[in-house]
């Protein structure tokens, strides 16, 4: 009666996160070097952004639920870039 098949779970392909990583820790870097004067944000802001980008990344890598964690680090992403862009757009 409405048994409809599926086909085989696509498997999903996860890129490697290795340049992502470099990328934020390089935007991390050249924030935490700007001069005190031009800073928006307290020092520590993009330190725990950075270690809130790297948790995801890791899991991704180390877990089952995959999908779950690639929201969590896309959104997580998209607020880091816009608090360094915001950050430096002030300077």
């Amino acid at each position: 009666m409405g048994d409809t098949q599926r086909g085989p779970a696509q498997a999903l392909h996860i890129e490697p996160r290795w340049p992502v990583a470099l990328a934020v820790l390089a935007v991390a870097l050249l924030l935490a070097i700007l001069p005190d004067r031009v800073k928006m944000l307290p020092f520590w802001v993009p330190y725990v952004l950075v270690i809130a980008l790297i948790v995801p990344m890791a899991a991704i890598m180390l877990s089952i639920a995959k999908e779950r964690w690639l929201r969590i680090e896309r959104t997580i992403t998209l607020l880091f870039f816009v608090v360094a862009g915001a950050e430096w757009s002030l300077t």
